[in-house]
Parts: structure tokens; sequence; C-alpha cells
């Protein structure tokens, strides 16, 4: 997030609206308003100023994830690759506001 120069509001935003833009999803993802499909995440702390408290499963209060509450006191699912999938590194350094100008 630094090292492109986002603020924490910019980087959330690029996770939420911009990501809907790149899936092409606009319209149906990307916000909170009504008849969007919306994951809410309530959280101990203002991601605001500090997007870290979004990566700390203790500051979950609680979920909603397709209009449904999850409960939080499961056991967190394993993720397992998709058939196909393909996770690579594509750059040997980070894209920064000096490198693309």
């Amino acid at each position: 997030m630094e090292s492109v120069g986002l603020t924490p509001l910019q980087a959330i935003a690029c996770a939420t609206v911009n990501g809907a833009i790149a899936l092409r999803m606009e319209g149906e993802v990307g916000a909170l308003a009504p008849g969007m499909a919306a994951d809410v995440l309530v959280v101990d702390g203002d991601s605001a100023a500090d997007v870290t408290v979004l990566a700390d499963r203790a500051n979950l209060r609680s979920v909603i994830n397709r209009g449904q509450p999850v409960d939080l006191n499961r056991p967190w699912p394993t993720r397992a690759p998709i058939s196909g999938e393909k996770v690579a590194n594509w750059a040997s350094s980070i894209l920064t506001n000096d490198l693309i100008g």
C-alpha cells in the first residue's frame, strides 16, 4: 500500500469498487447498496486509519457473507487450490510510483 502511495481507504476501494470494475461486475458487487451482493466485515478498529486491522481475526466482531451472518466461533475453512490455478511472482521488485512515473 505504502509502496504505491495509497491511503488505507484507497487500498480498500481497490479491493472493492475497483475490483468490481476489474471483474466486470459493476452494479453487482463492490458497494453497500440495495440489490448489490455484499460481504460485510465489522471490525474493532479504524480501517480508514490502519488497514491492517482487517487482517487480524481477533479484530473481527461480525461477518455477513452473501447476506447471511457467519458463525465466527467455527474453525476457519481451509482453502484448496482451484483446478488450473496458477500462482507465481510476476515481478522481481515492488512496483512503485517512481517506477511507473
